[in-house]
Protein backbone atom coordinates (compact mmCIF):
# COMPACT_ATOMS: atom_id res chain seq x y z
CA UNK A 1 0.00 0.00 0.00
CA UNK A 2 0.94 3.56 -0.48
CA UNK A 3 0.50 4.51 2.63
CA UNK A 4 2.57 1.66 4.15
CA UNK A 5 5.52 3.15 1.99
CA UNK A 6 5.24 6.80 3.31
CA UNK A 7 5.34 5.62 6.99
CA UNK A 8 8.35 3.40 6.14
CA UNK A 9 10.43 6.16 4.61
CA UNK A 10 9.65 8.20 7.29
CA UNK A 11 10.41 6.62 9.86
CA UNK A 12 13.76 5.07 8.28
CA UNK A 13 14.61 8.83 8.21
CA UNK A 14 13.64 9.38 11.79
CA UNK A 15 15.73 6.27 12.88
CA UNK A 16 18.92 7.72 11.82
CA UNK A 17 18.53 10.37 14.56
CA UNK A 18 18.13 8.15 17.14
CA UNK A 19 21.13 7.19 19.30
CA UNK A 20 19.77 4.13 21.68
CA UNK A 21 16.26 3.14 21.89
CA UNK A 22 14.28 3.02 24.99
CA UNK A 23 13.53 -0.80 24.57
CA UNK A 24 15.85 -2.44 22.55
CA UNK A 25 14.14 -5.54 21.31
CA UNK A 26 17.00 -8.00 21.16
CA UNK A 27 15.42 -10.63 18.73
CA UNK A 28 15.16 -8.09 15.69
CA UNK A 29 18.99 -7.60 16.40
CA UNK A 30 19.39 -10.81 16.16
CA UNK A 31 17.13 -11.55 13.18
CA UNK A 32 19.61 -8.90 11.38
CA UNK A 33 22.86 -10.56 12.44
CA UNK A 34 21.47 -13.91 10.76
CA UNK A 35 20.10 -12.34 7.64
CA UNK A 36 23.95 -10.78 7.57
CA UNK A 37 25.24 -13.62 7.95
CA UNK A 38 23.68 -15.69 5.14
CA UNK A 39 24.41 -12.49 2.75
CA UNK A 40 27.84 -12.09 4.07
CA UNK A 41 29.39 -14.77 5.66
CA UNK A 42 30.95 -14.37 8.92
CA UNK A 43 31.50 -10.79 8.49
CA UNK A 44 32.40 -7.94 10.98
CA UNK A 45 29.38 -7.49 13.43
CA UNK A 46 28.37 -4.33 13.62
CA UNK A 47 28.71 -1.39 15.71
CA UNK A 48 26.10 -0.95 18.30
CA UNK A 49 24.91 1.89 16.67
CA UNK A 50 24.22 0.81 13.22
CA UNK A 51 22.70 -2.44 14.74
CA UNK A 52 20.40 -0.23 16.64
CA UNK A 53 19.61 1.95 13.98
CA UNK A 54 18.50 -1.07 11.69
CA UNK A 55 16.83 -2.70 14.29
CA UNK A 56 13.99 0.21 15.00
CA UNK A 57 13.20 -0.22 10.88
CA UNK A 58 13.31 -3.71 11.19
CA UNK A 59 11.33 -3.69 14.10
CA UNK A 60 9.04 -0.80 12.18
CA UNK A 61 8.67 -4.18 8.54
CA UNK A 62 7.79 -6.20 10.95
CA UNK A 63 4.77 -4.04 11.82
CA UNK A 64 3.67 -2.80 8.92
CA UNK A 65 3.87 -6.39 6.77
CA UNK A 66 2.21 -7.98 10.06
CA UNK A 67 -0.18 -5.84 11.18
CA UNK A 68 -3.12 -3.86 9.74
CA UNK A 69 -2.27 -0.37 10.27
CA UNK A 70 -5.96 0.32 11.41
CA UNK A 71 -5.01 3.69 13.08
CA UNK A 72 -1.68 5.59 15.00
CA UNK A 73 -1.56 6.93 18.02
CA UNK A 74 1.18 9.32 19.41
CA UNK A 75 2.78 10.76 21.99
CA UNK A 76 5.28 12.31 23.29
CA UNK A 77 8.06 15.66 22.69
CA UNK A 78 10.82 16.84 20.69
CA UNK A 79 13.35 14.42 22.51
CA UNK A 80 10.95 11.58 22.90
CA UNK A 81 8.26 9.74 21.31
CA UNK A 82 5.66 6.57 21.37
CA UNK A 83 3.64 5.66 18.36
CA UNK A 84 1.50 2.68 18.29
CA UNK A 85 -0.50 0.96 15.61
CA UNK A 86 -3.56 0.01 16.85
CA UNK A 87 -4.30 -3.74 15.10
CA UNK A 88 -2.67 -6.60 17.21
CA UNK A 89 -3.42 -9.73 15.18
CA UNK A 90 -1.62 -12.35 17.69
CA UNK A 91 -2.82 -14.82 19.32
CA UNK A 92 -2.65 -15.54 23.18
CA UNK A 93 -3.19 -18.47 24.99
CA UNK A 94 -3.77 -17.78 28.91
CA UNK A 95 -3.21 -21.43 29.92
CA UNK A 96 0.31 -21.19 28.16
CA UNK A 97 1.18 -17.29 30.02
CA UNK A 98 0.26 -19.14 33.41
CA UNK A 99 3.21 -22.04 32.73
CA UNK A 100 5.54 -19.01 31.56
CA UNK A 101 4.82 -16.67 34.88
CA UNK A 102 5.10 -19.71 37.13
CA UNK A 103 8.74 -20.26 35.09
CA UNK A 104 9.54 -16.61 35.79
CA UNK A 105 8.65 -17.14 39.28
CA UNK A 106 10.66 -20.28 39.93
CA UNK A 107 13.95 -18.87 38.06
CA UNK A 108 12.99 -15.34 40.74
CA UNK A 109 13.25 -16.93 43.74
CA UNK A 110 16.71 -18.62 43.27
CA UNK A 111 17.71 -14.75 43.21
CA UNK A 112 19.32 -12.73 45.64
CA UNK A 113 18.00 -9.28 46.26
CA UNK A 114 19.29 -6.85 43.90
CA UNK A 115 19.91 -9.63 40.88
CA UNK A 116 18.76 -10.21 37.80
CA UNK A 117 18.17 -12.81 35.51
CA UNK A 118 16.90 -13.61 31.33
CA UNK A 119 15.17 -16.95 30.99
CA UNK A 120 14.00 -18.88 27.63
CA UNK A 121 11.64 -21.92 27.22
CA UNK A 122 9.74 -23.31 24.51
CA UNK A 123 6.43 -21.76 26.25
CA UNK A 124 8.09 -18.37 26.24
CA UNK A 125 8.83 -18.49 22.43
CA UNK A 126 5.26 -19.51 21.80
CA UNK A 127 3.76 -16.37 23.15
CA UNK A 128 6.11 -14.18 22.03
CA UNK A 129 3.75 -11.41 20.03
CA UNK A 130 6.15 -11.87 16.94
CA UNK A 131 7.59 -14.80 14.97
CA UNK A 132 8.87 -18.33 16.52
CA UNK A 133 11.50 -18.22 14.28
CA UNK A 134 12.79 -14.80 16.14
CA UNK A 135 14.89 -15.64 19.17
CA UNK A 136 13.52 -13.84 22.66
CA UNK A 137 14.05 -14.20 26.41
CA UNK A 138 12.29 -12.97 29.41
CA UNK A 139 13.55 -10.76 31.98
CA UNK A 140 13.37 -11.38 35.61
CA UNK A 141 14.36 -9.82 38.54
CA UNK A 142 14.78 -9.23 42.64
CA UNK A 143 14.74 -6.06 43.22
CA UNK A 144 15.63 -4.09 46.37
CA UNK A 145 12.42 -2.57 47.73
CA UNK A 146 12.23 0.60 49.69
CA UNK A 147 9.74 0.41 51.92
CA UNK A 148 10.22 3.91 53.78
CA UNK A 149 8.84 6.37 51.30
CA UNK A 150 11.23 9.08 52.60
CA UNK A 151 14.32 7.13 51.76
CA UNK A 152 12.30 6.34 48.87
CA UNK A 153 11.79 10.08 47.85
CA UNK A 154 15.52 11.00 49.03
CA UNK A 155 16.28 8.09 46.06
CA UNK A 156 14.39 10.29 43.54
CA UNK A 157 15.82 13.40 44.48
CA UNK A 158 19.18 12.18 43.63
CA UNK A 159 18.34 11.57 40.12
CA UNK A 160 15.84 13.73 38.75
CA UNK A 161 13.91 17.16 40.40
CA UNK A 162 11.51 17.61 40.22
CA UNK A 163 8.73 14.76 39.69
CA UNK A 164 5.35 13.85 40.72
CA UNK A 165 3.84 10.92 43.08
CA UNK A 166 0.33 10.40 44.48
CA UNK A 167 -0.65 12.48 47.39
CA UNK A 168 -0.18 10.27 50.81
CA UNK A 169 -3.98 9.12 51.61
CA UNK A 170 -5.25 10.53 48.89
CA UNK A 171 -7.76 8.36 46.15
CA UNK A 172 -7.12 5.52 48.96
CA UNK A 173 -3.72 4.79 48.01
CA UNK A 174 -0.88 3.61 50.76
CA UNK A 175 2.63 3.23 49.70
CA UNK A 176 4.08 -0.18 49.63
CA UNK A 177 7.90 0.11 48.30
CA UNK A 178 9.48 1.47 45.93
CA UNK A 179 11.66 -0.22 42.93
CA UNK A 180 14.42 0.63 40.36
CA UNK A 181 12.47 -1.53 37.80
CA UNK A 182 10.29 -0.99 35.24
CA UNK A 183 6.67 -1.94 36.42
CA UNK A 184 7.24 -5.64 34.40
CA UNK A 185 9.94 -7.12 32.36
CA UNK A 186 12.91 -5.13 31.60
CA UNK A 187 15.35 -4.15 28.70
CA UNK A 188 17.81 -6.70 27.60
CA UNK A 189 20.85 -6.00 25.59
CA UNK A 190 22.90 -9.39 26.31
CA UNK A 191 22.82 -11.08 22.93
CA UNK A 192 25.53 -13.92 23.40
CA UNK A 193 23.53 -14.88 26.58
CA UNK A 194 20.30 -15.36 24.90
CA UNK A 195 22.14 -17.30 21.88
CA UNK A 196 23.23 -19.71 24.27
CA UNK A 197 20.34 -20.12 26.16
CA UNK A 198 18.58 -21.13 22.70
CA UNK A 199 21.05 -23.93 22.31
CA UNK A 200 20.22 -25.33 25.32
CA UNK A 201 16.61 -25.43 25.48
CA UNK A 202 17.00 -26.27 21.12
CA UNK A 203 20.08 -28.10 20.83
CA UNK A 204 20.15 -29.41 24.53
CA UNK A 205 16.89 -30.62 25.32
CA UNK A 206 16.53 -28.18 28.54
CA UNK A 207 13.10 -27.43 30.04
CA UNK A 208 14.58 -24.24 30.97
CA UNK A 209 17.39 -22.06 30.42
CA UNK A 210 18.23 -18.70 32.21
CA UNK A 211 21.65 -17.07 33.00
CA UNK A 212 22.18 -14.04 35.87
CA UNK A 213 23.30 -10.87 34.11
CA UNK A 214 24.24 -6.93 35.03
CA UNK A 215 21.45 -4.63 33.63
CA UNK A 216 22.77 -1.28 32.35
CA UNK A 217 20.65 1.05 34.78
CA UNK A 218 22.27 4.15 34.62
CA UNK A 219 21.79 3.82 30.65
CA UNK A 220 17.87 3.25 31.16
CA UNK A 221 16.89 4.87 34.40
CA UNK A 222 13.48 3.73 35.40
CA UNK A 223 12.10 4.17 39.29
CA UNK A 224 8.46 2.41 39.82
CA UNK A 225 6.47 3.04 43.09
CA UNK A 226 4.00 0.94 44.48
CA UNK A 227 0.73 1.04 45.94
CA UNK A 228 -2.25 -0.24 47.40
CA UNK A 229 -5.63 1.12 46.42
CA UNK A 230 -8.20 0.63 49.34
CA UNK A 231 -5.62 -1.42 50.79
CA UNK A 232 -6.23 -4.34 47.98
CA UNK A 233 -5.53 -3.83 44.54
CA UNK A 234 -1.90 -2.99 43.40
CA UNK A 235 -1.60 0.39 41.82
CA UNK A 236 2.00 0.99 40.19
CA UNK A 237 3.53 4.62 39.22
CA UNK A 238 6.25 4.46 37.35
CA UNK A 239 9.15 7.06 35.69
CA UNK A 240 11.54 6.84 32.87
CA UNK A 241 14.06 9.20 32.68
CA UNK A 242 15.14 10.18 29.13
CA UNK A 243 17.80 12.67 28.17
CA UNK A 244 18.63 11.53 24.34
CA UNK A 245 16.21 11.82 21.19
CA UNK A 246 14.40 8.69 21.24
CA UNK A 247 11.12 7.36 19.11
CA UNK A 248 9.49 4.31 20.01
CA UNK A 249 7.44 2.53 17.21
CA UNK A 250 5.66 -0.48 17.60
CA UNK A 251 1.74 -2.54 17.19
CA UNK A 252 -0.81 -0.85 19.98
CA UNK A 253 -1.64 -4.64 21.79
CA UNK A 254 -4.68 -3.35 23.19
CA UNK A 255 -7.88 -0.48 23.64
CA UNK A 256 -6.04 2.53 23.52
CA UNK A 257 -7.65 6.23 24.05
CA UNK A 258 -6.17 9.87 24.17
CA UNK A 259 -7.23 11.38 27.50
CA UNK A 260 -6.72 14.86 28.95
CA UNK A 261 -5.15 15.13 32.73
CA UNK A 262 -5.20 18.70 33.79
CA UNK A 263 -4.54 20.04 30.44
CA UNK A 264 -1.69 16.99 29.55
CA UNK A 265 -2.11 14.77 26.77
CA UNK A 266 -2.17 11.01 27.98
CA UNK A 267 -2.60 7.42 26.73
CA UNK A 268 -5.15 5.29 28.32
CA UNK A 269 -4.23 1.73 26.99
CA UNK A 270 -6.55 -1.53 28.45
CA UNK A 271 -4.36 -4.97 27.33
CA UNK A 272 -6.27 -7.78 27.72
CA UNK A 273 -3.81 -9.96 26.40
CA UNK A 274 -1.16 -9.16 29.21
CA UNK A 275 1.43 -12.28 30.14
CA UNK A 276 2.50 -10.29 33.46
CA UNK A 277 -0.52 -11.06 35.37
CA UNK A 278 -2.81 -13.55 36.59
CA UNK A 279 -5.51 -11.33 35.69
CA UNK A 280 -4.51 -11.67 31.28
CA UNK A 281 -5.08 -7.48 31.69
CA UNK A 282 -3.11 -4.46 32.36
CA UNK A 283 -4.85 -1.16 32.50
CA UNK A 284 -2.40 1.88 32.39
CA UNK A 285 -2.12 5.58 32.01
CA UNK A 286 0.55 7.59 30.29
CA UNK A 287 2.25 10.64 29.64
CA UNK A 288 5.71 12.64 28.80
CA UNK A 289 6.35 15.61 30.69
CA UNK A 290 9.29 17.89 29.55
CA UNK A 291 11.88 19.23 31.99
CA UNK A 292 14.83 21.58 30.39
CA UNK A 293 17.43 18.66 30.22
CA UNK A 294 15.23 15.58 30.43
CA UNK A 295 11.70 13.88 29.48
CA UNK A 296 10.11 12.21 32.06
CA UNK A 297 7.81 9.63 31.06
CA UNK A 298 5.18 8.75 33.59
CA UNK A 299 3.07 5.39 33.77
CA UNK A 300 -0.05 4.31 36.21
CA UNK A 301 -1.03 0.97 35.77
CA UNK A 302 -3.05 -1.96 37.27
CA UNK A 303 -3.83 -5.17 36.81
CA UNK A 304 -6.60 -5.36 39.04
CA UNK A 305 -10.15 -6.25 37.16
CA UNK A 306 -11.98 -3.77 39.57
CA UNK A 307 -9.67 -0.91 38.02
CA UNK A 308 -11.26 1.19 35.63
CA UNK A 309 -10.15 3.90 33.75
CA UNK A 310 -12.01 6.63 35.66
CA UNK A 311 -9.67 5.44 38.49
CA UNK A 312 -6.65 5.66 36.75
CA UNK A 313 -7.33 9.47 35.74
CA UNK A 314 -8.16 10.61 39.03
CA UNK A 315 -4.78 8.85 40.51
CA UNK A 316 -3.13 10.87 37.46
CA UNK A 317 -4.76 14.19 38.24
CA UNK A 318 -3.98 14.10 41.82
CA UNK A 319 0.11 13.51 41.47
CA UNK A 320 1.71 16.11 43.36
CA UNK A 321 5.30 17.56 42.18
CA UNK A 322 8.04 17.07 44.97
Amino acid sequence: MQIEKQLAEAYKLTALEIKSPLEVDAHIVLMYEKQMKKERGNAMRPTRKKVLQIALIGLLVLVITGFTAQYLNKLGDERFSMEFFGSDQRKYDEATASVVRGQMQQIQSQLKVGESAIVYSHEIEEITPTSKNIPYAEYVSNPYVYTDFKAWKTKLRQHVQPYKLPAEGINGLTFVGGEEEMPFGGVITQLEVIRELHSEVNDEGKEIAWRKIEPDKEAFPVFTSVYKYDNQDEVKVSMQIISQKIKVVGPGRALQEKVTLNGQEALYTFNKKFLYSDTNQYQSLDWVETLPDISIVYSIGSSAKSMTKEKLISIGESLVTE
